[in-house]
């Protein structure tokens, strides 16, 4: 039923979505995308993170390709340390920056978690160069193995 329901979804807002493990190896559902670093990554508001994105007053979703910037969040691990975690951030407290045809505009945490997760469930590996947005699955982003070496760094 839908208590069920979100109550497992409340749940999963607390396990990470990615690991990197001895800094060379992305553990992940899905993909990455170039456009967000793993600081930022770190920062995402995981336990805000909806699979209904809200709407923007313009009807955009948040995680939209034509809002520019998107990517996903996780948890890191060197060997057995935990490095990023879960970010304490709730509601709206703090707001961070995206960048629309090079203005910079605010976003909330929530918005901020939307586009920041949504690709690492949605992205997908493709046997070419690059990432680019995944028009096929209207979801995430297709990358290569070079946008994955250059992600880890």
């Amino acid at each position: 039923n839908r208590i069920v329901y979100k109550l497992f979804d409340a749940c999963f807002s607390y396990l990470p979505l990615a690991t990197v493990v001895d800094d060379e190896t992305l553990v992940l559902h899905a993909g990455i995308n170039d456009a967000i670093t793993l600081h930022e990554l770190s920062q995402a508001p995981r336990q805000l993170f909806s699979m209904t994105p809200s709407k923007r007053e313009n009807g955009e979703s948040p995680a939209q390709p034509s809002r520019g910037r998107a990517g996903f969040g996780f948890t890191t691990r060197n060997s057995s340390k935990s490095v990023l975690g879960k970010s304490p951030v709730r509601g709206g407290e703090r707001k961070s920056k995206e960048w629309v045809e090079g203005e910079p505009v605010e976003e909330t945490p929530a918005e901020h978690a939307q586009r920041a997760i949504s690709p690492v469930l949605w992205s997908d590996p493709r046997g070419r160069t690059g990432c680019a947005f995944n028009f096929r699955r209207g979801a995430g982003f297709t990358f290569g193995r070079d946008g994955a070496g250059a992600f880890l760094g």
